[in-house]
């Protein structure tokens, strides 16, 4: 520790001066001079080893992960030399905060960074300040068109919950279990809104197999969906009548050709031919609404976690898709929020939850036989519950095999 002190102390005579001055209040700038310099991030490292008592700790969180340490002091250095951004703090009416007297009340980072992965193509939003950390990170950019961003994020919290056969009843070895939930995020951005498109669902297969028939570069499960309550968009035709056996048609979520979306209830067919006149070239089943208008607007009965898919909308050519294990609805909000999503949908979960990215490979390294060959990022709840032996034989598991839809982009 006094090594890097001592290093963090050489950089702050070496950086001098700032090079930014501004009217306005930023992060990091600790004394509030308009300037952000060598001076505020010593003053941030006084703080940690105790020499000041207190400070303004809302602007000294540089990395906005709820401590203040050497790591925010280190980020203040590298923003007076232009290493990194300055950020505006969006109230500087804060006071003073007293430094804690206890170690137990000070709050660890743990937000590391992959050293080799930028950026979030969000403004200047960094999922990883807010959220968790990123495990792993790929970047897809060989189809013209389409940048394809994809990373495994842990959250920075942990949940028990036990584990048996009211979440899956193959479950042999009922077991309570603390874990990290982790989610699988695809950032999408796209040069027309119409690469975001649906399968026709005219077989059952997994969202490998549906995937590769449709030359797709990454995927996800739809949801079957309501075979005969609702009418299905496809390329801006009718593919599926709604025959009224049902009762009444239910709500669907509407893609348009400009890239904006539209919830509407009672999809019948005249709705459905309304709507096509309107620019419709696609329909979605979802199980619920996540996110509207940029908050979170969920009822969904969340007692018990599984994996589960999701698909959110930043703007007319950017989007999200996203699977999660074993994570709480509102946390996996708050992800897709961090990304800027203004609206998204719970699409389906369990077993079926599966990311697909052509060529990929299995990222988690199974060595079940029916999970080892997909291309795929995140675990199958199957092969979750196989790396806590849930299961008497220990099976790896395998993809649903019934899917009728996928959401995809080619």
């Amino acid at each position: 520790m006094k090594k890097f002190i001592a290093a963090l102390l050489s950089l702050s005579l070496i950086a001098g001066a700032a090079i930014m001055s501004h009217a306005e209040s930023y992060y990091g700038d600790i004394d509030k001079n308009g300037s952000i310099n060598s001076s505020d991030a010593l003053a941030i490292l006084k703080y940690t080893v105790g020499l000041t008592k207190s400070i303004d700790t809302k602007i000294a969180d540089v990395n906005h992960d709820g401590a203040v340490n050497s790591s925010d002091a280190l980020k203040v250095l590298q923003i007076s030399i232009g290493k990194l951004p300055s950020e505006t703090v969006k109230s500087s009416t804060t006071k003073p905060t007293t430094k804690p007297t206890t170690a137990t009340t000070k709050k660890t980072s743990s937000t590391t960074r992959n050293p080799n992965w930028g950026p979030f193509e969000v403004g200047t939003t960094d999922v990883s300040k807010y959220i968790g950390s990123i495990k792993k990170a790929w970047k897809v950019t060989n189809v013209s068109g389409l940048n394809i961003q994809i990373a495994r994020v842990e959250l920075n919290k942990s949940i028990t919950q036990k584990f048996d056969a009211n979440i899956n009843k193959q479950i042999t070895n009922p077991k309570t279990i603390t874990y990290k939930p982790t989610c699988s995020v695809a950032l999408i951005t796209c040069d027309t809104p119409t690469r975001l498109n649906l399968s026709k669902g005219t077989t059952l297969d997994n969202t490998e197999n549906i995937a590769k028939n449709v030359g797709a570069v990454l995927a996800v499960n739809g949801r079957n969906g309501y075979p005969s309550n609702i009418a299905n968009i496809r390329s801006g035709a009718i593919i599926q009548k709604y025959d009224g056996t049902e009762g009444k048609a239910k709500s669907s979520l509407v893609f348009y050709k400009d890239g904006s979306w539209k919830y509407v209830n009672n999809f019948d067919n005249t709705t459905a031919a309304n709507e096509i006149k309107k620019g419709a070239y696609n329909t979605c089943a979802y199980q619920d609404k996540t996110i509207e208008g940029g908050k979170f607007v969920s009822t969904y009965n969340d007692s018990i976690y599984r994996n589960r898919t999701f698909l959110g909308r930043i703007s007319a050519t950017k989007y999200v898709l996203m699977t999660t294990e074993f994570m709480p609805i509102r946390d996996a909000a708050d992800v897709m929020l961090a990304y800027g999503v203004k609206d998204a949908v719970q699409i389906n979960g369990g077993n079926c939850s599966q990311m697909y990215v052509k060529g990929i490979g299995n990222t988690t390294g199974s060595s079940g036989a029916s999970i080892k060959p997909l291309n795929k990022v995140g675990k199958l709840e199957t092969e979750w519950f196989a790396d806590y032996s849930l299961y008497s034989d220990n099976r790896k598991g395998g993809p649903c095999s019934h899917e009728a839809y996928i959401i995809y982009f080619k």
